[in-house]
C-alpha cells in the first residue's frame, strides 16, 4: 500500500492489508484460482508512514484444494514487523459466471 497520507487512525489494518496479497501471489493463482479461506497475523510493531517496508510472500504447501502460504513484513534494519499465515481454497471460475 502506498499513500502520502495516513489512511487509518491505527496502523493495524494497514499491516494486515500489506500481508494479505503477497501470500496469494506466492502460490499459483493463475493456474489454481483461489479465495482466501483464513488468515492469521501477528503484528509485532506498528508500521510508520515515514519508513520503508518490504513484504515477502512464501508458498508453504498444497493439500488438495487448500494452498498454504505465509507473508512477512520487514521494516528498517530487516526487523520483522508482522507475520501472517494463510489458507487459500481453490475455486472453479466457471462456478461464478
Amino acid at each position: 500500500m502506498a499513500a502520502t497520507w495516513t489512511p487509518y487512525d491505527s496502523a493495524v489494518p494497514v499491516a494486515w492489508a500489506a500481508l494479505d496479497c503477497p501470500g496469494g501471489w506466492a502460490s499459483d493463482l493463475e493456474g489454481r484460482p483461489s479465495v482466501l479461506g483464513r488468515m492469521t497475523a501477528e503484528v509485532r510493531s506498528l508500521p510508520r508512514t515515514s519508513e520503508r517496508y518490504v513484504v515477502v510472500g512464501e508458498l508453504r504447501g498444497v493439500e488438495g484444494r487448500k494452498t498454504f502460504t505465509a507473508a512477512t513484513l520487514y521494516g528498517p534494519d530487516d526487523e520483522v514487523v508482522a507475520t501472517a499465515e494463510h489458507v487459500w481454497i481453490t475455486v472453479d471460475p466457471q462456478d461464478f459466471r
